[in-house]
């Protein structure tokens, strides 16, 4: 008996594209308010699924630190050992909700974690995003929040060090520094898809699609992003 069983685990497995298993996380009661919280995970990921016309094997949730290792996870361990028996893919409804950090989402996507075994992650919100695309948004997400981290210990340094400055100037300041830092990210992603043989108008559709914006907020175009892809 226990040579079937290790056959079993060993035999190639089956993938079927349309059979997803879905994974939502939150860290914090906070996430409820951002909207990340696990119902709109789940209403991202269904909606998702039905315009794709994917079948949903089963869900499963769990509220845990996004630092915490994938494999020290139990629910993400069920959902990934059922999609392993099952064929299918994971599917999350953000790449955050997976891992905020790079070494967990390479780790995973370059198969170290499970090899052969590892499941093809899909994320809602960004379905037609490969598996090295997702790489390279993970490794630009993090970049982004450790910019803005720093920028923002900075201005409250140089806050401090002039005394008490009016809250909408220190507040118009902060918001300029993100958008700054968000159009930064944007543009090193456009280049990177640009590498991977995307056109203006594909990578435009991207970055709208994933909620990056202009510097003023706005959406990307073709134009605007060839523009801003020749003058770097």
């Amino acid at each position: 008996m226990a040579m079937t069983k290790t056959t079993r685990k060993n035999a190639p497995i089956q993938w079927d594209m349309s059979k997803v298993v879905v994974y939502r996380r939150v860290s914090t009661d906070a996430q409820e308010k951002s909207g990340l919280g696990l119902e709109a995970q789940k209403e991202m990921c269904d909606r998702t699924c039905a315009q794709l016309g994917l079948s949903i094997v089963a869900d499963f949730a769990e509220s845990v630190s996004g630092k915490v290792d994938p494999r020290e996870r139990t629910e993400l361990m069920k959902a990934i050992e059922l999609c392993q028996t099952e064929g299918a893919r994971l599917m999350i409804a953000k790449l955050d909700r997976f891992s905020r950090e790079v070494y967990h989402v390479a780790g995973y996507c370059d198969r170290y974690f499970f090899g052969d075994r590892t499941p093809e992650l899909i994320v809602a919100e960004s379905p037609n995003a490969s598996m090295l695309e997702l790489r390279i948004k993970a490794v630009l997400a993090q970049e982004e929040r450790e910019l803005i981290a720093k920028r923002t210990r900075e201005a409250l340094s140089a806050r401090k060090a002039r005394g008490a400055a009016p809250n909408g100037e220190v507040g118009r300041n902060a918001a300029r520094q993100k958008a700054a830092i968000a159009t930064d990210g944007a543009i090193q992603y456009a280049m990177s898809l640009r590498e991977l043989g995307h056109g203006y108008h594909a990578i435009a559709k991207t970055l709208n699609d994933e909620g990056f914006a202009t510097s003023r907020g706005g959406k990307w175009y073709a134009a605007n992003v060839r523009q801003r892809l020749q003058s770097v």
